[in-house]
């Protein structure tokens, strides 16, 4: 295991590779928080913004859908009142099925005070199974992860971001897509030039 990803839930023996069809579990951050909702068990949420985060030298600049800064994407701000180790989460809706699926999404993880990104497959009240998680800067600019997720029965994504020691930590999650079969690949960190 390394800092950087876990590797995906166990999935069954299939051929399939993930299909282009979207789902009701896809978002973008342009209009709402589409099928995603933020957790009452944390310590603070997750917020949807355009355009630069209030600290210099963290956080997007522009989102990653448009690559302007009039478009949106979510982000945890560490600013004060946030305390170190502190976490927001937001989840998904209901995913009720056993069939192997391909989360993608892409992350902003820039500055100095940058914690930690985890996502977590969450049943019932238990805190969830952590399959993909990173820790620390990387350059500034969005990154795509996709792993293959499979529960034994209703579940929900968990994206759980953590706050750092300093201002310069904002965490942001923007393309988020749930698709039917497996990922084309393993899971990765894949850096996007010029956004």
């Amino acid at each position: 295991m390394t800092s950087s990803t876990l590797a995906p839930v166990p999935t069954v023996a299939t051929t399939m590779t993930s299909s282009s069809a979207s789902s009701i579990y896809d978002c973008n951050f342009e209009q709402n928080l589409c099928n995603w909702s933020q957790s009452i068990s944390d310590d603070f949420d997750w917020t949807r913004n355009k355009g630069r985060t209030s600290s210099s030298d963290t956080g997007p600049i522009t989102d990653h859908t448009t690559g302007t800064d009039a478009g949106f994407y979510i982000f945890i701000e560490v600013s004060a009142p946030r305390k170190p180790n502190q976490k927001a989460q937001i989840v998904s809706a209901n995913i009720v099925t056993t069939t192997t699926k391909c989360l993608r999404f892409w992350y902003h993880m820039y500055g100095l005070n940058i914690k930690t990104l985890n996502v977590y497959l969450k049943s019932s009240a238990t805190p969830g199974k952590l399959f993909w998680t990173h820790k620390g800067s990387l350059s500034n600019k969005w990154y795509q992860a996709q792993v293959d997720i499979q529960g034994n029965s209703t579940y929900k994504i968990m994206f759980v971001a953590v706050v750092g020691h300093g201002v310069r930590g904002d965490i942001a999650v923007d393309d988020i897509t749930v698709r039917e079969g497996s990922c084309a690949a393993p899971s990765q960190i894949v850096p996007v030039i010029g956004k």
